[in-house]
């Protein structure tokens, strides 16, 4: 099963999912050079850029690095990172804000 056999993956989604990477990433990363992302929002950023503002997210669970599982309360999403800053990051967004795109 994947992500898009749960959700309608659409623009409205990856939007969705782009605001809660840059709340989630601001808090639970920590630059290499030992700074909370929150206070180096120009770097969360570049991070996005380089992952196509999360463009390839309709492409999660079909080999293209991102990857879904699911909690009692919540969908996680693993966003690929580089691997100076730690490889992969989860979020998790709460099945609540996703009721309109479930499929």
């Amino acid at each position: 099963m994947t992500l898009s056999d749960l959700y309608v993956v659409n623009s409205a989604f990856i939007s969705k999912a782009v605001d809660v990477f840059k709340n989630q990433i601001k808090k639970g990363l920590i630059h290499p050079s030992g700074d909370l992302l929150e206070d180096m929002p120009e770097f969360v950023e570049y991070v996005l850029e380089t992952l196509g503002n999360l463009d390839d997210l309709h492409q999660t669970d079909k080999g293209h690095g991102f990857h879904s599982f699911l909690t009692d309360e919540a969908l996680g999403i693993s966003v690929p990172l580089p691997f100076v800053i730690g490889n992969h990051f989860e979020i998790m967004i709460s099945y609540d804000e996703l009721q309109q795109y479930k499929s």
